[in-house]
């Protein structure tokens, strides 16, 4: 057997015993997509209230009469209210750090038995995280929450979908019957709202219209097919409201109508959130339990929805 012959084979690696190599070390977290919340920057915020509160009306009217010596009072000043009432929620969470120990997750432990059971791994990327999902789950709320037949996060409050309706005093908006939206009559279904809400909240500074991202979509689609748009197509993607066509009526895509076929219109400063304090949905505590080893974090808020008044708030329905 010749030198290099021998030397190839007994010197070559062995690596047939060894698992491919997975490189853990790096600290980086990446998490699933949240989807934006946006109600909030749009409509009125009304802070302070613990349980029950009034949003106090008014009414009144002007009655024309000939400007001569024999003039009668006339005409009423009236004051109503509306309650607006929240609920208090909250969520907590738990976080032993030993359950991280013997996976890649162990990187971000401190050294010592004890000294890693009061650091939370991933602080931030953790927090941020849990914030953006409060954000959202709380935007579906607002709309689509319903104490009485409500799911998991949604059953905690009702939403503006539960009591904004034909059958409660809202306008009518779907005067033509229309039975589904779709990309070709997305432009006639969304002209119609507009035609139907009342001329009073139609002129308003903040009209606007509310609706979801699949009816969102459908009109951008729409629009394009007819030629009836003025963007740029790159930006549609990151577009949230538009503009429609031949109207000062603003159409405002919100995440917390996704997945139903909702259309609302009304103005801005009609739909209030009621609340204790807006900055509760970005507080929590974070603390270390000596009793339990483990560290909570936990965050309280209050949240409740109200319209001051029902018949000058449209609603589209049957699609």
């Amino acid at each position: 057997m010749s030198i290099k012959k021998y030397v190839k084979s007994n010197f070559d690696y062995d690596v047939s015993g060894l698992n491919a190599y997975v490189d853990d070390q790096r600290e980086d977290l990446i998490h699933r997509s949240v989807t934006e919340a946006q109600t909030l920057s749009y409509i009125a915020i009304q802070q302070g209230i613990k349980g029950t509160e009034d949003l106090k009306l008014l009414n009144d009217s002007i009655v024309y009469q000939t400007g001569d010596c024999s003039m009668s009072p006339s005409g009423d000043t009236i004051f109503t209210d509306r309650q607006i009432s929240v609920e208090t929620i909250g969520y907590l969470k738990r976080f032993c750090q030993k359950d991280l120990a013997g996976f890649w997750t162990q990187l971000a432990l401190r050294p010592g038995a004890m000294a890693e059971d009061k650091t939370l791994p991933f602080e931030q990327v953790l927090i941020n995280y849990l914030l953006e999902l409060h954000a959202f789950e709380l935007e579906k709320l607002i709309w689509q929450g319903n104490k009485l037949t409500g799911s998991g996060n949604l059953a905690f409050m009702n939403g503006f979908n539960q009591f904004l309706t034909v059958a409660n005093g809202c306008v009518d908006l779907n005067q033509s019957g229309q039975t589904q939206i779709d990309a070709t009559n997305a432009f006639n279904i969304f002209y119609e709202a507009f035609t139907e809400t009342p001329a009073n909240i139609a002129e308003g500074q903040d009209f606007i219209c509310f609706t979801g991202r699949e009816n969102f979509n459908y009109l951008l689609k729409n629009l394009v097919d007819l030629n009836l748009y003025h963007f740029a197509p790159n930006q549609i993607g990151t577009m949230s409201e538009i503009l429609l066509p031949g109207t000062n009526m603003r159409v405002v895509k919100v995440n917390g109508l996704n997945g139903t076929t909702k259309i609302y219109t009304g103005r801005a400063s009609h739909f209030y959130f009621g609340t204790d304090l807006s900055s509760d949905f970005e507080s929590y505590d974070l603390w270390y339990s000596f009793d339990d080893d483990v560290i909570y974090l936990r965050s309280k808020f209050r949240a409740g929805v109200q319209v001051p008044f029902l018949n000058q708030v449209g609603t589209y329905e049957g699609i």
